[in-house]
């Protein structure tokens, strides 16, 4: 069983202009922080070892938010002095506090329901040898195609590439995965040579060196993300109100 997981939670919600107040894991949802969305499905599924990366300055604030969920678990808070440099330079950062050989990794701003994350996990047991295994959805019907990264994967599940540009494409990335141990040492490798990378650029160049990727199909699953002005919204009086309502529903059904 896996039971270590990385969460990237060091985004500013610069489009929740209004509603953040500088950390977009603050944000309230229903009356329920996105940070919580995100740990209570890891918890359900026993990860009892989490790491989390937030912006300089900010662990505090991530303890405050968090205190009455972490009390079972191990919890690690890196600090990343510069989130300019996206959001592959966390996952460079948070992987030190990882020591399993493959762990959950998700955004924080993803709310994702248990019965798809126990899928991933499913799915990691029947393919050991997979490095980066993606959860994907060929229809999702609360995300903005617009907003979204695209994954172009094969016949065989394989991972093509991964990008928010991608034209031509098969899924719509759902925003976790279980990623390998050694696919740290693809990060650190484009360190060397960017500033500025993101996860997907570290998914890309980690299948350009011969890592396995495939893809999870979940598609019917019900998932959203929270962006932007317009998310928000729609998770409160549009359509994916129904998403978090059935979440926070699982969660009682689940303990």
């Amino acid at each position: 069983m896996i039971n270590e997981a990385l969460i990237l939670a060091a985004g500013a919600g610069k489009r929740l202009v209004g509603i953040s107040q500088g950390a977009k894991f603050e944000v309230k949802i229903l009356g329920i922080p996105l940070a919580h969305y995100c740990l209570q499905g890891l918890i359900r599924v026993g990860v009892d070892k989490i790491a989390v990366v937030v912006r300089k300055g900010w662990v505090e604030r991530f303890l405050e938010t968090v205190e009455e969920l972490v009390e079972d678990i191990d919890l690690y808070i890196i600090e990343n002095p510069e989130p300019w440099r996206d959001n592959g330079y966390s996952f460079l950062l948070g992987s030190t506090c990882i020591h399993g050989e493959r762990f959950f990794l998700t955004m924080v701003d993803h709310l994702l329901p248990v019965s798809l994350i126990k899928q991933l996990s499913r799915e990691a047991e029947q393919n050991p040898r997979v490095h980066i295994l993606v959860a994907g959805d060929k229809k999702p019907n609360f995300v903005d195609l617009r907003e979204a990264t695209k994954i172009l994967a094969s016949k065989d599940g394989d991972v093509v590439c991964i990008g928010k540009q991608l034209r031509e494409y098969s899924h719509v990335d759902v925003g976790i995965f279980i990623v390998a141990k050694d696919v740290t040492k693809v990060a650190k490798k484009l360190e060397e040579g960017r500033e500025v990378f993101g996860w997907s650029d570290v998914v890309n160049e980690a299948i350009k060196m011969g890592f396995k990727a495939k893809i999870v199909d979940v598609t019917g699953a019900l998932w959203t993300e929270i962006d932007t002005l317009e998310d928000y919204e729609s998770a409160h009086k549009g359509i994916r109100r129904v998403v978090v309502e059935e979440l926070i529903k699982e969660w009682r059904r689940t303990g």
